[in-house]
């Protein structure tokens, strides 16, 4: 989740897309994280269904640090089951999965064009 905000802002929908999950599972990870005082929501120009999502100064502090201590536990892991397979897990998990799965209810939706998706 982490990794989704630490480019900056960005949309619910862009975010259960970068995920891989559905936006009602982002929205409620958002809810714990938002409660946690972690992040933002704001309404965007497009109105309620345009929320952008933005890291607090307590999510940056806390994205910093495990930034910092993510190379430590590569490491470790890269000790148990070794490096290459750390650099397969990586591989993996940064390839295209295809689309993400949506909400049951905006399966049978129309999308509509928004300013972020033409």
């Amino acid at each position: 989740m982490f990794l989704g905000l630490s480019n900056g802002p960005i949309g619910v929908g862009d975010l259960a897309r970068e995920l891989d999950v559905c936006r009602q599972a982002v929205h409620k990870l958002l809810d714990t994280l938002e409660r946690d005082g972690l992040i933002d929501r704001r309404t965007g120009e497009m109105g309620r269904r345009a929320q952008r999502v933005y890291l607090t100064n307590r999510g940056h502090a806390l994205a910093t640090d495990a930034g910092r201590i993510l190379p430590e536990l590569e490491g470790k892991l890269a000790a148990r089951i070794g490096a290459d397979n750390v650099q397969a897990l990586r591989v993996a998990l940064a390839h295209h999965r295809g689309t993400a799965p949506t909400d049951p209810e905006e399966q049978h939706r129309p999308r509509r064009e928004t300013a972020e998706h033409p």
